[in-house]
């Protein structure tokens, strides 16, 4: 019985762990913080910086909006969608 007791109140502390590091860690509300986290990872390890790029955000926004109510099955109908938008570009 103490040995369930144990478990139960490990699982409580796991939990509660992680909702404070999820809650504190994955803050990549902005996408601007992320890039800047990215080139700042990139920068440590001597790899160039990475630029954002309007082009790019702006096929994968129509690409979002076009997969935003297709089920999971259509992946590969999105992969064909993809090289529609590139072609008519």
């Amino acid at each position: 019985m103490a040995s369930l007791l144990q478990l139960i109140t490990l699982f409580f502390f796991l939990v509660a762990l992680s909702i404070l590091f999820s809650s504190t860690l994955v803050h990549c509300d902005d996408d601007d913080d992320l890039l800047q986290g990215l080139n700042s990872y990139r920068t440590a390890r001597n790899l160039p910086t990475l630029a954002k790029n309007n082009k790019a955000e702006c096929l994968a926004e129509e690409l979002a909006e076009e997969m935003e109510h297709q089920p999971c099955a259509a992946a590969a109908a999105a992969s064909n969608a993809t090289q529609q938008l590139q072609l008519a570009n």
